[in-house]
């Protein structure tokens, strides 16, 4: 069994590191980042809502919401100070640069950020976007860090009906009528859960990124260790 990931509880947190962190039923993912004694929980919250939560102590905030949080590879590289300050720094540059306007929720995503923090991906756009999961996915491999395999990945039966769902969700809501027209298109996309994005880059090994079944190993070996976690 796999055992490369640490569990980073929240006792642990600390500063000039790099977190990914998970909703206790594993739907959704945030990134938590700290600059200048200011810790900072970034994720994509829904459709153009871009957040940056701003805490002077992340310990409350994961307690109370009984989040689980994971060490990135940053943190184990040797020279993980300047990595990290230097990847906390580009977090900070792409949500300057997108939390007016937003990035568009979607299940198909492609393109990267560039230095500027700017999305670009090849047109048509129409229907693509990110969910929580691929905008961190696609925040290290716009910093250079590919930790997901995707050639290796899985087409599930279940995330198509997922896909299914947040259309239908974004139609019964009158969500932005012609992006959601657009994605009914896009349907079938490969998806790469929150639980699955946050693994990925706690084993990642550079430059080699982790296929879908190594993934899947230590998912499983995660629920493990929750299962035998204290919980006060």
């Amino acid at each position: 069994m796999p055992n490369e990931f640490k569990l980073a509880l929240a006792s642990l947190i600390e500063k000039n590191k790099i977190y990914t962190v998970l909703h206790s039923d594993f739907s959704h993912i945030l990134l938590l980042h700290e600059q200048d004694d200011v810790f900072s929980f970034v994720h994509l919250a829904g459709h153009k809502k871009l957040l940056n939560e701003t805490c002077d102590d992340p310990h409350v905030k994961i307690k109370e919401q009984s989040y689980l949080c994971l060490e990135t590879f940053l943190n184990m590289k040797n020279d993980h100070g300047s990595s990290v300050e230097a990847f906390s720094v580009f977090v900070d540059t792409v949500f300057q640069k997108n939390y007016d306007k937003g990035l568009p929720y979607s299940f198909a995503f492609s393109g990267s950020f560039n230095n500027q923090g700017e999305w670009i991906a090849p047109e048509p756009k129409d229907g693509k976007g990110f969910t929580c999961a691929t905008f961190i996915l696609m925040l290290f491999a716009s910093f250079g860090y590919k930790i997901i395999n995707y050639d290796s990945w899985a087409k599930r039966e279940e995330d198509c009906d997922w896909e299914k769902n947040v259309v239908a969700y974004f139609d019964r809501n009158n969500i932005d009528p012609v992006h959601t027209q657009a994605m009914k298109d896009l349907i079938g996309s490969l998806r790469y859960r929150p639980d699955e994005v946050s693994v990925a880059s706690a084993i990642y090994n550079p430059p080699t990124p982790s296929n879908y079944d190594y993934i899947q190993q230590n998912i499983h070996l995660l629920k493990q260790i929750i299962s035998i976690e204290p919980t006060d």
